[in-house]
């Protein structure tokens, strides 16, 4: 995710409405790391395609729309990998799933973690805030007992 960062982007010096990547060194390393050839990288980060029922088209990004696109598969390859990390956290913690035999699911303990932030400070605080706030207070009394 840190080296899609490291990609810099400029206007084609050939096409204007267009962008290439001026960084070939960074772009081989997250060729590497992604196992995907820095041509692909290269294409789906500076061209957008649309395909209709009849016809695809390509059009190209400026700098802008390029790092936009870059972002937004860094913010996507993040939270798949968030969301991957979760599930294998729950799969190693799962008590059904790691110890067989006659014990109920019952007996087995509970894990619960709270991230509260408490009390936020904010020039209006409005009643909405107030009730978010007294149930984060609640939730964490019950949780502390």
């Amino acid at each position: 995710v840190l080296q899609l960062g490291n990609l810099v982007f400029e206007a084609n010096p050939d096409n204007e409405d267009g962008s290439v990547i001026t960084s070939a060194e960074e772009l081989e390393l997250l060729s590497d790391i992604l196992g995907v050839s820095s041509d692909e990288i290269l294409q789906s980060l500076t061209v957008r395609t649309v395909a209709t029922s009849r016809e695809t088209m390509q059009a190209l990004r400026n700098t802008s729309n390029a790092k936009e696109t870059r972002d937004a598969l860094a913010k996507e390859i993040y939270a798949a990998t968030f969301d991957w990390l979760v599930v294998a956290i729950n799969d190693a913690t799962c008590a059904e799933k790691n110890y067989k035999g006659e014990e109920k699911p019952e007996k087995f303990g509970v894990i619960a973690l709270l991230d509260l932030f408490g009390f936020e400070s904010f020039e209006n605080n409005y009643f909405e805030q107030l009730c978010i706030n007294h149930a984060n207070e609640r939730l964490q009394k019950k949780f502390t007992e």
